[in-house]
């Protein structure tokens, strides 16, 4: 899909347009001047300090005037809470913003602890790179190129952020200047590490190789621990200005000024209307002195001062002046009071001015309502969606707002109401004041009633595809924002966002919900759990709503029901979200039908799902792995847990490594090495991620994924890594057949060098300095006493046959383990006796469950991942689902789950605490041995048959029901296939049969190509050996064994006649046989480049080929004397059909290149490229119905396909396919249902509503679409084109009736093309 151009919109910084892109996450309200009347410092006041800041913002980074300095890169102005830092900034950005036309300033960023988007760090460096391309036509480009490459750039690591939203569209645009960030309060960022990180990434900013753009950083926050650590990591690298430690008579001084300039601005802005005037000498130094003395040395105080006496509605401002200074003396002589009193209760007890007492509880009570709501908010409301929260009234809600002006920002009726300082919402909350304090606020309770809000309102909104967008493949990105917008306005997304937090905040700590909360949850949850993701993933945050189940599970009573509902949604959400975030209305599609029988939400909502998907699937239970991640080009060869089980780092063939969060989601991309990454380990303080590589290279990266160290002196390849246990070394195993040891500083003071082969593997002990090691002949070895000057203590254990992959200490270093490709795992006692020899399988990595019983072990052999017990050898757990050979495992450090990855490019997440306790082996349904090897349909699409690949059986299948109705089985000790009677369906009878012939028993055979004859009562079958067996379908009994030269057979084909069959074999042999009798009526001489595919012509008197060549050629042979009457060697085809009059001859190359030739002019009339495989080709009047993953493809069935050089129009593909990738289903080429990883096909097929999936799990599914006005997948259009198709006899044969295994197997077509080109 084309995306969209940017939009634009109204600048947060500067009032002029800005770039605004779905993909891009900002945080509204930001910006300096979103808040129309924040005050900036007043002129004549702070001149030294903002003199200073004025100073650094305009000289450039580098030596300054002077030549002895350097402008630094950033400036850190720091001070208590309530000093006018956010002031100072403000007056800093709109000073750049006035000078040098504003290029000075290229964005500002407010963060607030009230504010859900303004206390998150990752919508930081959105919301810089949108301000940014306001003012840079060059950069916006760049981002929205950015953007293209990666849309969900705005949930990485801070580090990628910054470098592919920031500094690489910088340098994209080739311009040179100095541009200034503003960001205040730093201190209210919600996560300490990203504090540091933030502060580290602008100072680094400028380092050598940076963008041509230098970009300083002006920050502002209060002097606390993450703040200062982060500075003092950057020492020397900033100026900075302790703001509350100005002197005191300075500070007084400007707050004098302050309320001097206020207060006589109030008095002349009153006497001008009024008709009692306030005198000229009001208010008088002594009241200003008092009020000085009130708010010193806080400049919130002074302002909350002056804007309640500004307030006329309420009061003039000589009763204003009065009611402070009374409240505020009553501040100062009772000490028991707080403070804040003197300022806040006179602004409070306007509320109550002319209520009675009869009404003071009520009046109180609206107040606790609506304020208590206001200032408990995540994120601020606008008082129209604040009253639909609340359910009041909007009038309601101003009323109770206009009271309190001074100490709320009330812009306007679409802008959202604030506080102006934390310090009035704690001054409300504070439970020290409850006895005093009647407008004193219960925080819990208001929280509680704010989630039974949000449940009210939720139920009575939320419903199915609330955009009405019906496209159940919509893209949430092709969504306009308006649409959005105007279907879930602000009130349904806080609702949405924000009952779990409130749930949570109105708990105490260690306690659970109330029996009356958990009925809302259950209720809301059983009936609009899928609505509620939807909006999540509409909104783009459809990942919330996991933490947000954790939350829940914790706040749940051990017994409550409730539980076994959250745990389903929670496995629920962890599959599918990573799609439904992009795609929200597969919801009711894809993550309902993939949902396990058994499944909770599966139960619950079925009946809400898109109207087209049938109710059939497999699988009764959620199976133990509970995620696959995606994301590696290549194979993944390590995984590892961080500690604290916070974050999986994968490393790849691909030369990447990736780091992904709890669930599932990749935050970054480490890029460095220049060839595979095969190992990696975390420090035990997760500081540090080293990584060995083919490139020669150990690479040590940051936790912010900077590489600090390459260590270059390995000779070859660096096979695995390990760091000690107090992280003060680091151990590199190499292909030079050496242990290099290396310090902190990246110096190497040890090689070890006893390995006489590669060394392949390395890992330390626990608790001591110790290490172990391994090669590829079978050694392993562990080193003692490594410092000793003498050389270090060399033990050697000897037992393995075959390389070993892996070694490993167990956590209280008593055993070493070892695994190898000799398909054992030994257990050694320090001592180097066996405790223990495995009989596994060829194994990869292993790892040590925490309690040191298990050793976990992925197999090479059989790409499945067991659990070994070291006291009895036995299996206790074996999963699997991976489709290629697993290369690594690691447990968690709490033992409940597991991480393997596997050279299909994957890794997967198992459940071990639920494994275990359902007692007894527990094995993954996702078994890859029985994977369908190939399926054909029926001429009248009645039946489905397909062959399995271990199991080596011919099933039959009816298409509607999706059942087996008949098993043809090879059994060990015979040598035949035998049909098995499972049910009757459609009056067919088919019967129990068993029965011999006089081949001799071979259990390897395996079915390698079949046929439906023309009349659908017989199957060929061609098998590894050279022998066909013919199958009658309603008798169901083997009813001729044929033998056609050596080697499996490639190709079959019943005549039109029903009196002969074909066959191709490997070895380049062809032969015809009469069906009643048996006997060879033709046989082709055996030829060098054997026929991949035969057809007989409509009349049956010629035969097409497909060969076995350099060029695939295509031949027609006369069945009666055996002679070629046409050859092409340009075809490169695999697969060929006659047009039904015999005139014309379709070939096509599985890669989709197809070509019509007359077979009277023998010329290539017409050629064209598929956009899919071409699964087969049948004839459809003078034209031809083409198969292909796409869709059928009909051409020239309305056409003259005799006249050469005439154009032919190539209809787009209509019916049912599927993406070049595999992972979603279309129709007409239009995306309809995602397939999950384990349900992704090696086998497709597609006849009319039917769809025909052999999984890569081994599972086989068959899905009849039905039809639904509400999915556009089923559009009226594209059903009257298909109607029209099928009325003109044009899609009555879309799908072969027969397949051979060289199309169905590519890694066997690879194999038979390598051989015979």
């Amino acid at each position: 899909m084309t995306e969209s151009p940017p939009s634009e919109a109204h600048s947060i910084v500067s009032g002029q347009e800005y770039f605004h892109d779905d993909r891009l996450s900002v945080a509204k309200g930001a910006a300096f001047d979103f808040c129309a009347s924040a005050r900036g410092c007043l002129p004549g006041t702070r001149v030294e300090l903002l003199n200073r800041v004025s100073k650094w913002a305009n000289a450039d980074v580098g030596p300054d005037s002077d030549g002895d300095k350097k402008a630094k890169t950033i400036f850190w102005l720091n001070g208590m809470a309530g000093t006018g830092k956010s002031t100072i900034a403000r007056t800093v950005a709109a000073r750049l913003l006035q000078d040098q036309g504003g290029q000075r300033l290229a964005a500002t960023f407010f963060f607030s602890r009230s504010e859900t988007d303004r206390r998150k760090a990752g919508l930081l460096f959105g919301t810089i790179a949108g301000q940014l391309a306001d003012g840079s036509p060059a950069y916006r480009d760049a981002l929205f190129s950015a953007l293209g490459d990666d849309p969900e750039i705005s949930r990485r690591a801070l580090r990628e952020q910054w470098e592919k939203l920031i500094l690489q569209p910088l340098t994209a645009a080739k311009e040179t200047r100095t541009i200034v960030l503003v960001i205040d309060a730093l201190d209210e960022c919600e996560s300490e590490d990203d504090v540091s990180t933030i502060i580290r990434l602008l100072a680094e900013s400028n380092g050598s190789g940076s963008c041509p753009v230098k970009v300083k950083a002006f920050f502002t926050s209060r002097l606390e621990w993450p703040a200062e650590l982060g500075f003092q990591q950057i020492q020397g690298e900033y100026e900075n200005i302790i703001l509350h430690a100005v002197p005191n008579d300075v500070i007084s001084s400007d707050i004098s000024a302050f309320l001097t300039h206020e207060l006589n601005r109030i008095r002349e802005e009153h006497n001008e209307t009024a008709e009692a005037r306030l005198p000229k000498e009001w208010p008088g130094e002594d009241h200003i002195k008092a009020l000085v003395s009130m708010a010193s040395p806080l400049f919130i105080y002074a302002d909350t001062i002056a804007r309640f006496i500004q307030d006329q509605e309420i009061g003039n401002p000589r009763e204003q002046l009065s009611k402070l200074l009374k409240e505020g003396g009553h501040a100062i002589t009772k000490p028991s009071k707080s403070p804040l009193n003197g300022v806040y209760m006179p602004v409070l007890n306007q509320l109550l001015v002319g209520v009675g007492k009869d009404d003071m509880d009520s009046t109180i009570q609206e107040f606790r309502e609506v304020i208590g709501s206001l200032i408990l908010l995540s994120e601020p409301l606008t008082a129209k969606s604040l009253a639909a929260l609340l359910g009041k009234e909007k009038a309601k809600i101003n009323e109770t707002l206009f009271h309190l002006r001074s100490v709320l920002e009330t812009p306007g009726p679409f802008e959202p109401t604030r506080i102006l300082h934390l310090s009035f919402r704690d001054f409300l909350v504070d439970p020290v004041n409850k006895d005093e304090n009647p407008f004193w606020i219960d925080e819990a309770a208001c929280h509680g009633e704010l989630a039974t809000q949000c449940f009210q309102l939720l139920i009575i909104k939320l419903r199915k595809d609330i955009c009405d967008q019906s496209n159940p493949a919509v893209k949430r990105t092709s969504i306009l924002t308006g649409t959005i917008n105007a279907q879930i306005p602000d009130q349904i997304r806080y609702a949405c966002l924000y009952w779990v937090y409130h749930l949570e905040q109105g708990t105490a700590a260690g306690s659970h919900l109330t029996q009356d909360q958990i009925g809302w949850v259950k209720k809301f949850l059983e009936i609009h759990f899928l609505h509620w993701i939807e909006v999540l993933c509409l909104l783009g945050l459809g990942y919330e709503s996991i933490s947000m189940m954790d939350t829940l599970c914790r706040l749940m009573p051990v017994d409550e029901g409730l539980l076994e509902l959250l745990h389903d949604i929670r496995r629920f959400l962890l599959k599918f979200i990573p799609i439904t975030n992009q795609y929200p209305l597969q919801l009711y599609s894809s993550a309902l039908f993939f949902s396990p029988r058994n499944s909770r939400v599966r139960k619950s909502f079925y009946h809400k799902s898109s109207g087209w998907l049938p109710p059939v699937f497999a699988r009764e239970e959620w199976g133990a792995c509970t995620q696959t991640l995606e994301g590696h080009t290549d194979a993944v060869s390590s995984v590892a847990i961080s500690n604290g089980n916070d974050l999986i780092a994968t490393a790849s063939h691909d030369g990447t490594i990736k780091l992904w969060d709890r669930i599932g989601f990749c935050k970054q991309t480490l890029r460095g090495h220049t060839g595979k990454v095969y190992s990696i380990s975390f420090s035990s303080d997760n500081s540090r991620l080293a990584s060995a590589s083919a490139d020669g290279t150990v690479r040590v990266w940051d936790k912010d994924g900077v590489c600090v160290q390459t260590l270059t002196e390995h000779e070859d390849e660096v096979r695995s890594v390990s760091f000690s246990d107090d992280d003060m070394y680091l151990a590199s195993a190499s292909s030079d057949k050496t242990i290099k040891i290396w310090d902190r500083k990246g110096d190497c003071p040890k090689t070890l060098t006893g390995h006489q082969h590669e060394a392949v593997s390395v890992a330390f002990a626990h608790r001591e300095f110790c290490l172990a090691s391994a090669d590829s002949e079978g050694q392993v070895k562990v080193w003692d006493k490594i410092w000793d000057p003498k050389g270090p203590e060399e033990q050697i254990f000897t037992g393995h046959k075959d390389w070993v992959t892996s070694v490993v200490f167990s956590h209280d270093d008593g055993f070493i383990a070892s695994a190898s490709l000799d398909g054992t795992i030994r257990v050694w006692t320090r001592t180097g006796a066996c405790f223990i020899d495995i009989a596994a399988r060829p194994g990869s990595s292993i790892s040590f469950s925490p309690d040191d019983s298990l050793i976990a072990c992925g197999s090479s052999w059989d790409e499945s991942v067991n659990l070994w017990n070291i006291n009895t050898g036995e299996c206790d757990l074996s999963f699997k689902g991976h489709t290629e050979p697993v290369t690594d495992v690691v447990i968690s450090s709490d033992g409940d789950w597991l991480v393997s990855a596997s050279r299909d490019k994957s890794l997967k997440v198992w459940d071990l605490s639920n494994a275990r306790n359902s007692g007894g082996k527990a094995a993954e349904i996702e078994d890859t041995s029985n994977s369908i090897h190939f399926s054909i349909f029926s001429n009248d699409k009645k039946w489905l048959a397909t062959t399995a690949r271990e199991e080596r059986t011919l099933k039959l299948w009816h298409r509607i029901t999706g059942e087996c109705v008949q098993d043809f089985q090879q059994t060990p000790d015979e040598h035949w296939l035998s049909s098995t009677r499972t049910k009757v369906i459609d009056k067919v009878k088919l019967k129990q049969w068993r029965g011999r012939d006089s081949l001799s028993p071979n259990p390897s055979l395996s079915v390698r190509s079949m046929v439906f004859s023309h009349d659908d009562r017989f199957i060929a079958t061609g098998l590894d050996d050279g022998y066909v067996r013919i199958w009658d379908v309603g008798k169901g009994k083997c009813i001729r064994t044929l033998k056609s030269g050596e080697g499996y057979i490639t190709s079959l084909d019943f005549s039109h006649d029903g009196q002969r069959l074909v066959a191709s074999s490997l070895s380049g042999g062809m032969t015809i046989w009469s069906l009643t009798s048996g006997e060879v009526l033709s046989a082709f001489e055996k030829r060098s480049d054997p026929f991949c595919y035969i057809a007989f012509s409509q009349d049956d008197k010629y035969i097409a080929s497909a060969s076995y060549d350099n060029w695939r050629t295509v031949k027609v042979w006369k069945c009666e004397d055996k002679s070629c009457t046409f050859e092409s060697h340009s075809a490169n085809a695999e697969i060929v059909a006659f047009s039904a009059d015999g005139s014309c001859l379709a070939s096509a190359s599985r890669e989709g290149a197809v070509q019509i030739w007359n077979l009277k002019t023998k010329k290539n009339f017409h050629s064209f490229q598929a956009k899919g495989e071409v699964y087969s080709i049948v004839s459809v009047g003078s034209g031809f119905s083409i198969d292909t993953a796409t869709g059928t493809i009909v051409v020239g069935a309305s056409q003259d396909m005799t006249a050469e050089g005439k154009a032919l129009e190539v209809p787009r593909p209509i019916g049912y396919g599927i993406t070049a990738q595999g992972d979603w289903i279309t129709w007409c080429e239009e995306d309809v249902l995602w397939l999950p990883p384990e349900h992704r096909p090696q086998v497709f097929r597609a006849a009319g509503p039917t769809v025909a999936i052999g999984c890569t799990s081994g599972q086989f599914l068959i899905l009849n679409f039905r039809r639904s006005s509400r999915s556009r997948g089923f559009d009226s259009k594209s059903m009257d084109t298909t109607r029209r198709s099928l009325s003109a006899g044009r899609l009555s044969l879309g799908t072969s009736r027969r397949s051979s295994s060289h199309r169905r197997d590519k890694s066997q077509s690879s194999a038979h093309r390598d051989r015979f080109w």
